[in-house]
């Protein structure tokens, strides 16, 4: 099995990565403005990336406040691919010395490491970037419609 995994020092307090994490108003404004959530374990979460037609549609199977944000994919269509199906998506968060977050990320459950595996990699790399530019200072990087396209002159 392949996993995504990357670690990150914020500037913030765990709560308000949490609430990064959790709140469908603040997911919009790092990850994508096409999301649906409620927030409650045993709750779902969607996530859309029109206008490609990829989505990922999670369970939201643990959330620990300041702590853990634990989702599990139930349906997927990233890069017109399944693969993302049963994988699991743990954000962990500790306080550390410098009254910041440490946050060790894990994408796990993959098959294998393949054409959709590489570009989520460097997606998700992307993406948490846009999460700690977003609890550091208020702007983040989220998907737009129009990423990945290459203007025609």
């Amino acid at each position: 099995m392949a996993e995504i995994r990357f670690m990150y020092a914020m500037n913030v307090k765990p709560d308000r990565v949490y609430e990064a994490l959790t709140s469908q108003k603040y997911l919009a404004k790092w990850w994508t403005p096409h999301c649906t959530t409620d927030a409650a374990e045993g709750g779902t979460a969607k996530f859309e990336f029109p206008p490609h037609g990829d989505f990922c549609a999670f369970k939201i199977e643990k959330l620990q406040p300041y702590k853990l944000v634990e989702w599990v994919c139930t349906d997927s269509s990233m890069m017109k691919t399944k693969e993302w199906n049963q994988t699991r998506v743990r954000f962990e968060l500790s306080e550390n010395k410098r009254s910041g977050t440490d946050l060790i990320f894990t994408h796990e459950g993959w098959k294998g490491k393949s054409e959709c595996f590489a570009t989520c990699t460097e997606g998700w790399h992307h993406f948490l970037e846009s999460l700690k530019s977003f609890v550091e200072t208020g702007k983040g990087m989220p998907f737009e419609e129009n990423m990945g396209r290459v203007e025609k002159i």
